[in-house]
């Protein structure tokens, strides 16, 4: 998932991308009018769990890359 949002001034973006921050998601990129925050997903532990039992990994490692696909993307925006 993918969304944008736009602030006013300087302060707001760096207020906002450690909001982000400290929810847990990571800066891709950073410039003076433009931040790209993404989540840190893995996925949840019990579905891992059930996915080593019956798939002996492989699909641990299919729902790793689904669960990182699909994280949670945000654009923040200087106007």
């Amino acid at each position: 998932m993918s969304r944008t949002r736009t602030v006013n001034t300087r302060d707001e973006l760096e207020n906002l991308v450690d909001e982000y921050v400290e929810k847990g998601y990571k800066v891709k990129s950073s410039s003076g009018e433009k931040a790209v925050v993404k989540e840190r997903n893995v996925g949840s532990w019990v579905i891992h769990l059930i996915l080593l039992i019956f798939t002996i990994g492989f699909g641990n490692l299919v729902y790793l890359l689904y669960s990182w696909a699909t994280a949670d993307t945000v654009e923040i925006n200087l106007k």
